[in-house]
């Protein structure tokens, strides 16, 4: 009789250790995913910032070519462009073209050769800071679109992290409320072998 009621206690209580420690393991492989998951956004981060820091610094940049930032930023902006090197390399350049096929011709700086001088300069200066503004523009909207994809990932990455503890905990629970019903019911098993039901 000792031994039936023995019997019934030990299985009760494998039965509570198997299912917790059945528990503990889907609970660490949970962790261990959640561990990845959250890894992997951080790369995803990683790739992403170079975009989002240049997107950044495009938009602080075209703000305040377009006066967004006030007139003062405006003006430093231009003031910047006007004296860029690759600019002025390249207005320099047509400039030197016009006065050298002025001078061929037999014109030299004549009144049309000024004149026709001022027009490059002015459209050249038009021309390019339109295509600066442009380029700055581009560049400001692929850093909007890494922050899209950043922000796409992080509520992706939240989602699946939470999901995969909230199963880990829910796993663990079920598997301690499991271990407590074997370990009351052999108690019971026992009693009612001892004291009768």
């Amino acid at each position: 009789m000792a031994e039936a009621a023995v019997t019934a206690l030990l299985g009760g209580a494998t039965s509570a250790a198997a299912s917790y420690l059945g528990a503990q393991t889907t609970a660490k492989a949970a962790k261990e995913a959640a561990a990845l998951q959250q890894k992997r956004y951080e790369q995803a981060v990683s790739y992403q910032q170079p975009y989002l820091t240049a997107g950044t610094n495009a938009l602080t940049l075209y703000n305040d070519a377009t006066g967004a930032t006030g007139s003062d930023a405006q003006k430093a902006y231009y003031e910047s462009f006007q004296t860029d090197p690759g600019f002025t390399a390249s207005v320099n350049y047509g400039l030197s073209k016009i006065e050298a096929s002025a001078a061929a011709s037999g014109m030299g700086l004549s009144g049309n050769t000024l004149a026709a001088l001022q027009d490059y300069s002015q459209t050249s200066l038009s021309n390019a800071y339109q295509t600066r503004l442009n380029n700055l523009y581009k560049t400001a909207t692929l850093g909007a679109s890494a922050a899209n994809a950043l922000t796409s990932a992080a509520t992706s990455s939240a989602s699946s992290t939470s999901s995969t503890l909230l199963a880990a905990a829910s796993s663990e629970a079920s598997a301690l409320t499991s271990a407590v019903n074997s370990l009351t019911g052999s108690a019971k098993s026992l009693a009612s072998y001892y004291y009768g039901s």
